[in-house]
């Protein structure tokens, strides 16, 4: 139910947004693959579910993103920077050369462009939307 709401939250913000698109656009339910996080930016098992793609007038695009116990993100960054909505779980957080920080869910995280950062679980499963 999280999930959902997270979801829905993210989805409202870009609706929120001046429409230019000709029609609604209606992504339903298992019609975006879901991925394996690639080995050279995770460590353990992470699932990456598309939500909204960038297109002719938003250059974001959206994801949910699902950790195992264990699993973590490499160092990196994001150029435009990053939000991250803690749907489920609990995990750390860490910008290079700070403290870790507790993440729980609905804890929203920014992350400015170009920052160092990394997530980290240590015992308990997370996801989060990334819009």
């Amino acid at each position: 139910m999280k999930q959902l709401i997270a979801t829905t939250l993210s989805l409202a913000l870009v609706g929120a947004a001046p429409a230019f698109a000709e029609s609604t656009v209606f992504s339903p339910n298992g019609s975006r693959p879901s991925a394996k996080g690639p080995a050279q930016h995770f460590t353990g098992s992470v699932v990456a579910d598309p939500l909204y793609p960038a297109n002719d007038h938003t250059s974001s695009s959206g994801g949910l993103v699902t950790f195992e116990p264990g699993a973590r993100s490499a160092w990196h960054t994001h150029p435009a920077g990053q939000v991250l909505i803690v749907t489920s779980g609990t995990g750390w957080v860490q910008e290079k050369g700070g403290a870790k920080r507790e993440i729980r869910p609905d804890d929203v995280i920014w992350t400015p462009p170009g920052r160092e950062a990394v997530g980290r679980l240590p015992c308990y499963g997370r996801s989060f939307a990334a819009p």
